[in-house]
Formats: structure tokens, C-alpha cells, sequence
């Protein structure tokens, strides 16, 4: 049986049950059913389902209440931080999640024919030392990049955005470890270290890698075999309790990394973070797991603040039409680095105390945002929102399709930038004008990587055209 048809019946049949003792059946049902429809236009046979990743995230974020409401026999009302209703904004956030899925789709279009087995071929006759060597020249470019990248003045977010190549690097060497079945310690070792690596710093940079690293293990099997079971459980379960963990020592260990100043900043010297995670895994028992459980759970659900938009706009304040979208489209379009006296945007939380009602008591370090969903619904009412968020599925179908049907690299490089290109679009909760900038100055720097950089090192090895190699696979 196919991978995506496997999955597709079992999230069908956990939805059932769910339903069985739900409060709110409906909703659950709903919730299960737009995660299936998802995979029914995302998951193609035969296609690498790397759209998945900016759709999966954005459902936990919407699902996880109603879903934690079902578990708890309590009405979803009542799970609400701040007392606005949150079923009527679930209901809206699921049928803009459907539309976005529905974008997704026509926006890659056909991207040619059974790409996804064209390459499985080509991967698994790609030299060793070609994969393994570029796959680790993208990982410790990346941390390179990114160790330095605050000291490229105007310029920092297209560092950012270029250290995330190792994020391609991973997708590209898990990929070609679990089709060829070579080279799993390493892939071990490169997890592992991107695992501890990332918690060593404030902001727990390991997740994105361990979402790569899923995404790749999925792509690497269009049929549902028990080896490829297990390593999509293994990798699930890795994602899910590295999480859990993080969500259990992050506030005490914050507050070790800053030394107690409330910055967002590590410092603390490094071999001290490796021994305080140390001790905090070799201590780390039931309720600590439990209470992570619950902080996970409180942290992946994000309509609260949806849910307190849609009550005080446009009771107590009126619709922008366009405002903020307009806002955030100029913001991009005039960077930093050719505008050096462009004005800085306004704090993400003082726009989510402006459209909201609500006060927060907390330093400006602190960052509480909408969402998109939410600054469209600010914008445009209701069916202006959902017909934004079909447009936004559009454009990361196209980027996709934009990086993926490039003849001029591997397939494996195509699919491993591909999939780098999505992370912006991943988070439910990213304001409207960070999620453009993020998205155009990683479209920018990516295609760079793709159109110049991987063509140039191709030559220098003698490799030749993807064109060509495809010809020999097919």
C-alpha cells in the first residue's frame, strides 16, 4: 500500500474514534478531515510531499486544543487563556488551512512526471563521496554562516537565510542514507550533534533540523514497507520527545543562559549549556515529562490570540482594508541594505495589544504575534482572510515548483533547497511582514545557492547536468 494512502486511513480511522466521546464531533471530524484532504493533494503518488511540512506544522497549530479538548471531555470554550471563543475561529482557521492546501496544489502544478521515483533512481547511483562531502559542506557552511551572521550589518537576514543551507544538507544526506541503506552511524552522529548543538543556544535551533530530517525520512519510501515504518516512527518519536524535553527545561534554562538579565541571549560559556543539558536528561523523570507534555501543548496551539482578534476587531476597532498587507509588501520591497534609514516595524507585540484589547506586562524582548491568518482577518473580514490564504498557497506551490523542475542541479539538490524555501511559510503564528521578508529574502538567497553556486561546484567536480543524469535514470 502507498505511504500517503496508509496514512491517509489511519488518520481517518484515529478521527473516528476521536469522535466517538467528542463534545464537539464536527469539529473533530473536520480537523481530521482537512489534514486528509492535505495529503490526498499534496501527497501524490509518486511525488516527494515536501508541501507537507509548511501545511503540517500550521494544522498542530490549530488542531491541538480541539484535539486536547476531545482527550479532556471539556468544552474548547473553556480551554480559552483569555476568555474569547475559540470554536467559531477553529472553524475559520480550518477552512483557511483547506484553501491553503488547495493553493499549495495548483501552485506546483505538474512538476513532472513521477518525479518522485526519478529521484529515488538518482539518488541511489550518486558517488558516495559526492553526496556525503557536499551534504556535510552545506551542514558546517550553515553553522559557519550562521555563527557570524549578526556581523553582516544591513545584510543579516540574507545570512540567516543562507545558514539555513544546512538545513538542505540534511534532507540531502538523511535521503541518500536511508534509500541507499549506507552510512547510518553518520547520519546518527549529524543528528545527534544538530540535537545537542541546537539546544546549546536560546532559541532551540534543533527544530527545524529534526522536521528536515522527517520530511526527508518520508520522501524516501512512496511504498509503506516495516523498515520504513519504523524509521518514520523513530524519527516521529525523536521530533516528539526532544520537544517535550525542551518544553520542560526551557524556562529554568533560559534564565541560565541570560544569567538571569531576561535577554534573549546565551551567555553562558559552551562547555556549562552541555553540562547543564547533561545534568537535566540524567534528571529528567515522569512529571518533568508530564509538565513538558503540557507547556508543548500550550506552545503548538496558537488561536487564542486568533480568537481575541476576531472579538475586538471590528467591535472595537475597525478593519484595516489592506493596511497591514500593504504595510508589509512595502517593508520588503525597500530592504534595509539599499535603505539603511527605513524605519523599523513596529514590535510584534504592541500590534497584538493594538488589535486585540490585551496588555502585556512583559520586556520588549518578548515577541507575542497574531499570526497571518489573523492580519489578513484584520485587513479583509472573514472572506477576504481565507481568500488570502488561498493566494498564500499558491505562492509556495510555486516556489516549490520554482526550485524542484530546475534542470541545471541533481534532483536531490532541487529537493533539498526545495524543502529549505518552505520553512517560512511553516509557522502559524509569524506576523504578515515577517513571513513576506523571510520568504523573499530566502527565495532570493536560495536561488542564488541553486542557479549559481551548485552549477559551479558541479563543474569543478566534472559532474554532469541533471538533465542528463535523469536521462540515464528514467
Amino acid at each position: 500500500m502507498r505511504t500517503a494512502l496508509s496514512i491517509a486511513v489511519s488518520i481517518a480511522a484515529i478521527t473516528a474514534l476521536l469522535m466517538v466521546n467528542a463534545i464537539d464531533p464536527l469539529l473533530i471530524a473536520a480537523s481530521g478531515g482537512v489534514l486528509i484532504l492535505a495529503i490526498v493533494v499534496l501527497w501524490r503518488s509518486d511525488e516527494v510531499p515536501i508541501l507537507l511540512l509548511p501545511f503540517g506544522l500550521q494544522w498542530v497549530a490549530v488542531v491541538t486544543k480541539p484535539i486536547q479538548a476531545t482527550l479532556t471531555a471539556t468544552p474548547l470554550d473553556s480551554l480559552s487563556e483569555r476568555g474569547a471563543a475559540l470554536t467559531p475561529v477553529a472553524w475559520f482557521a480550518l477552512a483557511a488551512l483547506a484553501l491553503l492546501a488547495l493553493g499549495m496544489r495548483a501552485g506546483i502544478g505538474p512538476v513532472g512526471p513521477r518525479h518522485g521515483v526519478r529521484l529515488t533512481r538518482e539518488v541511489v547511483v550518486l558517488p558516495q563521496s559526492l553526496v556525503v562531502t557536499a551534504s556535510l559542506a552545506a551542514i558546517a557552511g550553515g553553522h559557519a554562516i550562521d555563527l557570524v551572521a549578526y556581523s553582516f550589518g544591513p545584510a543579516v537576514q540574507a545570512a540567516l537565510a543562507l545558514a539555513n543551507i544546512r538545513l538542505a544538507g540534511i534532507f540531502a544526506l538523511t535521503l541518500w542514507c536511508v534509500l541507499t541503506g549506507r552510512q547510518a552511524g553518520l547520519l546518527a552522529a549529524v543528528i545527534g550533534f544538530e540535537i545537542i548543538f541546537g539546544m546549546t543556544g536560546f532559541f532551540g535551533g534543533f527544530k527545524s533540523a529534526l522536521l528536515v530530517f522527517l520530511i526527508a525520512v518520508v520522501a524516501s519510501f512512496p511504498r509503506l514497507r516495516p523498515i520504513n515504518m519504523i524509521l518514520g516512527v523513530v524519527a516521529f518519536l525523536l521530533l516528539i520527545f526532544t520537544a517535550v524535553f525542551w518544553s520542560a527545561i526551557k524556562p529554568d534554562y533560559r534564565a541560565f543562559l541570560n544569567d538571569g538579565t531576561g535577554e534573549q541571549i546565551a551567555v553562558q560559556p559552551m562547555s556549562d549549556r552541555i553540562a547543564y543539558l547533561n545534568g537535566a536528561a540524567q534528571n529528567f523523570e515522569q512529571p518533568d515529562f508530564e509538565r513538558g507534555v503540557e507547556a508543548l501543548l500550550s506552545r503548538q496551539s496558537y488561536i487564542d490570540f486568533l480568537a481575541q482578534t476576531v472579538a475586538y476587531v471590528p467591535a472595537n476597532r475597525a478593519h484595516e482594508n489592506g493596511a497591514r498587507t500593504i504595510e508589509a509588501v512595502r517593508h520588503v520591497l525597500t530592504p534595509r541594505v539599499l535603505f539603511p534609514d527605513k524605519p523599523s516595524i513596529a514590535h510584534d507585540t504592541d500590534v497584538t495589544s493594538r488589535y486585540t484589547g490585551l496588555s502585556f506586562n512583559l520586556a520588549q524582548t518578548t515577541s507575542i504575534s497574531i499570526g497571518w491568518l489573523g492580519e489578513l482577518y484584520i485587513d479583509f473580514s472573514w472572506a477576504g482572510a481565507l481568500l488570502g490564504a488561498f493566494i498564500l498557497g499558491c505562492i509556495i506551490g510555486w516556489i516549490a515548483r520554482l526550485f524542484i523542475s530546475y534542470e541545471g542541479a541533481p534532483l536531490i539538490a532541487n529537493f533539498a533547497i526545495a524543502v529549505t524555501a518552505m520553512l517560512p511559510f511553516a509557522i502559524f503564528e509569524i506576523p504578515l511582514i515577517k513571513l513576506f521578508g523571510a520568504a523573499l529574502t530566502t527565495l532570493g538567497v536560495l536561488l542564488v545557492v541553486q542557479r549559481l553556486i551548485v552549477p559551479w561546484v558541479l563543474s569543478v567536480l566534472g559532474v554532469r547536468p541533471s538533465s542528463r543524469a535523469r536521462a540515464r535514470t528514467t
